[in-house]
């Protein structure tokens, strides 16, 4: 049984696949003559970025394509220089009419609480555009210290020294409105409802970039104003984490990225006055902090999934260890989650540029490996594992002008590992194969549930199949959360492959144990008890055994009472399936192979990038057949369903869907279902 969560493995990793977890130094080392390098070193030791970006084009300089991939980064650090300054906006509609002031867009969400209450659209707008102006914040200072470290042109710093004045009068760094997403909630009398991502996100932004400039680079009223800053930033977090004002703290959940954002931005910000200078402040951060990781467990996955893991929870935690470690304090670094969390973040990468979309994750379509490159290459950087590294160099393939970009650079191909090939996870609670690192190869997820999920669907019990690099069965993904479709067709059951009893389509998210029987090169075989969300259901067992082209899935139902059950297949294709009924209790459907070309066009922060993108978006979708057989008599049906997992922003995708219901209401019902996707046949000569 692993720790935390009902997951059981009874056949653990091979020693074939199994990946070094430990941390290991894959910037080459710069120790002054007799020092211990940190590969000879006892205990592994904080990277100073500044020497390694110090002595970047020397060590790039007999690797030509590197050394232009380093120049076009310091020309991106460059643009960054010229630009205006970022700036506060301070109404709704001035987020949506600028002017020549550089602010942070509008977050769409607020259009949506504009039709519920105006007066709380702008406050929402306002709070909200803190955390977009923070994420600014932390893409640029830090590029641009990187640019001085390795230029030496003070234009960088005085940059910079310009945007900490103006950075430094922002107080709060999280303003008022972050809680009226949906404009039915009100703020507290006071009109505090406390600290929130802006806040760790800003704080965070501030240290790396001084971790970067060495010390007296920045003027003298710049840092006392920046101390300031800092002081009554943590302060603030003390206050209210003491008066409980945020739900997070309310209800003690310490493994969310909205608790844990702002714990980093308390420690980073008492590390850099000191840890000795307020340790009531200093403590508090480091014992929230702990909390979280040891909410988060050992295995390294998220409760909230791969969307917030990858993008807020796990960068934010490694920013804040190396900070606590760079002042003495390895609480943080020695915890097992620090070692494991990159193997299951690039694990999350499917064959075919797919990805395990479990959870809400608006960036989890197909083919936003461009988009994820940033994300990449930030844990590259900040855990130095050699499995996410390779993932990065090998998989991903696109390197994001900018600072984490810019420090990947310098990584080593010779101490990158090939991550393993399958594995079982408790928080996020999934077990995740694939026959091979190809793209071309297959691909199998099985979800699970844990009682603290987050952000999370209807999906207990959920199956994902990929073959030769094409999705047969699906999930529906997820849309922005402002979408009107997102909660019926979307986080219900409807949008997954799993049981439905009656009508009912918001069954209760409880845990849902999965056992591992076997995962090894030829497949695997898992069991999910997924029944004990429904109010109706007395037992649902799924049992799924599978190959690189054949997946068998056998559903044992029980009822408390007698009630129409429905199955569906979300497919990974638009063509239409023929169905064949080979008696009441058995059926049969062929899917044809297709293709879907997509032409509109990809995102805009593709262009800090060395991505380039295609004209067009082909995308082969694969043949199929399924077999139903069932001890009950059935109805098969081919249905439409929508999708946000074929491509990024077309979210109300239409796919092929085949139903599966029981012909009347049933007491129990047991099903095997076979799909196969057989190698394409080769066409005839002529």
């Amino acid at each position: 049984m692993l720790s935390g969560a009902p997951c059981i493995i009874k056949n653990p990793l091979s020693k074939a696949s199994a990946c070094l977890l430990a941390c290991a130094v894959l910037f080459p080392p710069h120790a002054a003559q007799g020092e211990p390098t940190k590969s000879e070193s006892t205990a592994p030791q904080p990277v100073s970025y500044r020497d390694v970006l110090k002595t970047l084009p020397e060590q790039l300089s007999g690797d030509p394509a590197r050394k232009q991939q380093m120049e076009m980064i310091l020309k991106e650090a460059q643009r960054i220089r010229n630009l205006p300054l970022l700036e506060r906006a301070t109404s709704l509609e001035e987020l949506r009419n600028p002017g020549s002031k550089r602010i942070a867009p509008l977050d769409k969400s607020a259009n949506e609480v504009e039709k519920i209450d105006a007066k709380k659209a702008h406050i929402f707008a306002v709070g909200q555009s803190d955390v977009n102006l923070t994420q600014m914040i932390g893409a640029e200072l830090p590029l641009l210290a990187a640019a001085y470290a390795i230029t030496g042109e003070r234009s960088f710093v005085d940059r910079i020294a310009a945007q900490l004045r103006e950075t430094a009068k922002w107080d709060p760094l999280q303003r008022p409105g972050w809680t009226l997403f949906n404009g039915k909630g009100n703020l507290p009398p006071d009109g505090n409802d406390g600290v929130w991502l802006a806040t760790g996100e800003g704080l965070a932004a501030i240290w790396q970039t001084l971790d970067i400039l060495p010390e007296g680079a920045l003027p003298a009223d710049v840092m006392a104003a920046i101390r300031e800053q800092l002081k009554r930033e943590s302060r603030r977090v003390t206050r209210d984490w003491q008066h409980k004002i945020m739900w997070f703290v309310k209800e003690n959940d310490a493994a969310t990225n909205q608790w844990i954002t702002p714990a980093v931005g308390q420690a980073v910000a008492c590390a850099m006055l000191g840890k000795d200078a307020d340790p009531v402040d200093y403590e508090l951060a480091v014992s929230n902090l702990l909390r979280s990781v040891n909410s988060l467990g050992s295995d390294g996955s998220t409760s909230e999934g791969p969307g917030y893991g990858t993008d807020r929870t796990a960068p934010m935690l490694f920013i804040a260890a190396q900070a606590l470690a760079k002042a003495g304090d390895h609480r943080l670094t020695s915890h097992p989650f620090f070692k494991k969390f990159p193997v299951w973040m690039a694990m999350q990468f499917q064959p075919g540029q797919w990805m395990v979309n479990d959870f809400d994750n608006f960036g989890g379509a197909r083919g936003l490996y461009y988009q994820k490159a940033a994300d990449f290459a930030r844990m590259v950087v900040l855990s130095q594992d050699p499995c996410l590294g390779w993932t990065f160099r090998n998989v991903i393939k696109v390197l994001p002008y900018d600072f984490h970009g810019l420090l990947s650079l310098v990584i080593r191909d010779s101490a990158l590992r090939q991550p393993p090939l399958w594995g079982a996870f408790a928080q996020s609670h999934s077990a995740i194969w694939r026959s091979s690192w190809a793209e071309a190869s297959s691909g199998v997820w099985v979800r699970g549930g844990y009682e603290h999920d987050g952000h999370d669907h209807n999906d207990r019990g959920h199956v994902n199949f990929i073959v030769d690099g094409n999705a047969v069965l699906i999930e529906a993904g997820t849309p922005g959360y402002g979408d009107p479709l997102k909660h019926e067709h979307f986080d219900s059951i409807m949008g997954h492959n799993v049981l439905q009893v009656g009508d009912d389509l918001y069954p209760k998210k409880a845990p849902a144990p999965i056992t591992v029987n076997r995962m090894d090169e030829t497949g695997g075989e898992v069991t999910v008890q997924a029944g004990a969300g429904y109010p109706t259901v007395k037992s649902w067992q799924r049992h799924v055994t599978w190959t690189a082209r054949k997946m068998e899935i056998t559903d044992e139902v029980t009822l408390t009472s007698p009630g129409k059950v429905l199955f569906r297949w979300h497919l990974g294709s638009e063509q239409t399936l023929k169905i064949a009924a080979s008696g009441e209790m058995a059926a049969a459907a062929t899917l044809p192979c297709g293709r879907i070309v997509f032409t509109n066009p990809p995102s805009k922060t593709a262009k800090t990038s060395d991505w380039a993108p295609p004209a067009k978006d082909v995308m082969e979708t694969p043949g199929a057949t399924l077999q139903v057989r069932a001890d009950q008599a059935i109805e098969c049906t081919a249905e439409k369903d929508m999708d946000h997992a074929f491509r990024f922003r077309v979210p109300h995708h239409l796919h092929t869907t085949l139903v599966v219901r029981s012909a009347k209401p049933v007491a129990s019902i047991t099903l095997k279902t076979t799909v196969d996707a057989p190698p394409p046949v080769a066409p005839a000569n002529p």
